[in-house]
């Protein structure tokens, strides 16, 4: 019998297949296009409408909002009223107000709740690798592991990557990531930025001219990190993130399983970091299985906000 509630917010893009066969709960972040009617992701607008929004209007720039402390309560509420405990898996806390919701939110149960059982995490990624992690803990919840060992596996954020890259260059711009001349100039050489997120943190990984040898450059990269630290690409789950182009995604998925000799999941990447990246977003992105996980590397502090129970 489940004896704890896995929660994420929206940016783990999971389908609706995915969360409903796992009985995850999921939160979603909100949009709007006019800074005045706010639209919650697969509530109010779907995934695809947003994307044909963007692409029918190139020049209105979204924004999107993290869910609000009342949100996260609601959640905690019925699951602690169900003598359930809490796993809240929530994305980088560098991108979002999110994880600080949760923690709001966990404090006013506790004032209420004093014996709830609550963990909010800051996993330290977001969007489809965020996705890895929560699909890992529901696999680990069904194989009968713990509360302690799913919130321990959500610790291990080591040794999990997003190599992605973007054709379009003004959301980056807009969102202040960078200067107007360089999306200017992007654009008129067909420059393709390759994004790293690690660690909770978003890097350069360098350039390349046109999207088909970025493509390529992200999975010579993934090669050379699973060489430098000796790791096997079989101990890993690997999904591509993709924006509106499924096509595309498709023919990149045929080429990193070749290339990798693994079985990528594919995984629409979602409202919350599309509007910084525009509709072609397309990347990989990886994390160990929790049962070949290892200190691999060195391990960082991770936000975590718990509560035990007395």
């Amino acid at each position: 019998m489940k004896t704890y509630q896995i929660i994420s917010d929206g940016s783990c893009d999971l389908s609706q297949d995915i969360i409903k066969e796992n009985g995850i709960v999921v939160i979603p972040f909100s949009v709007s296009f006019d800074k005045e009617h706010s639209l919650r992701e697969n509530v109010d607008i779907k995934t695809n409408d947003f994307y044909q929004k963007l692409i029918d209007e190139p020049d209105v720039f979204p924004y999107s909002a993290c869910p609000s402390p009342t949100e996260y309560y609601e959640a905690f509420l019925k699951a602690v009223k169900n003598n359930l405990a809490v796993i809240c898996i929530c994305i980088t806390a560098k991108f979002s107000g999110s994880y600080s919701s949760a923690v709001v939110a966990r404090s006013q149960i506790l004032e209420d709740y004093p014996n709830a059982k609550i963990e909010v995490i800051d996993c330290r990624c977001n969007t489809v690798l965020q996705g890895l992690f929560v699909q890992e803990a529901a696999r680990m919840q069904k194989e009968g592991k713990s509360f302690e060992e799913v919130v321990q596996m959500i610790h291990n954020t080591y040794g999990s990557r997003i190599f992605f890259t973007v054709s379009n260059l003004r959301y980056l711009q807009h969102g202040g990531r960078i200067g107007k001349l360089s999306a200017v100039i992007g654009k008129l050489f067909q420059i393709n930025p390759i994004i790293v997120l690690k660690h909770g943190e978003i890097f350069s990984g360098g350039i390349a001219i046109k999207r088909k040898r970025a493509l390529l450059s992200i999975i010579s990269k993934t090669k050379l990190y699973f060489e430098k630290h000796k790791l096997k690409y079989d101990d890993f789950r690997f999904v591509i993130g993709y924006g509106h182009d499924k096509d595309e995604a498709l023919k990149f998925k045929q080429l990193v399983d070749k290339e990798l000799n693994v079985d990528c999941d594919l995984s629409q990447i979602g409202i919350t970091i599309a509007v910084h990246t525009g509709p072609e977003p397309l990347g990989l992105a990886f994390m160990r299985k929790f049962d070949h996980q290892f200190a691999a590397e060195e391990k960082p502090q991770m936000k975590l906000a718990s509560s035990k129970q007395s």
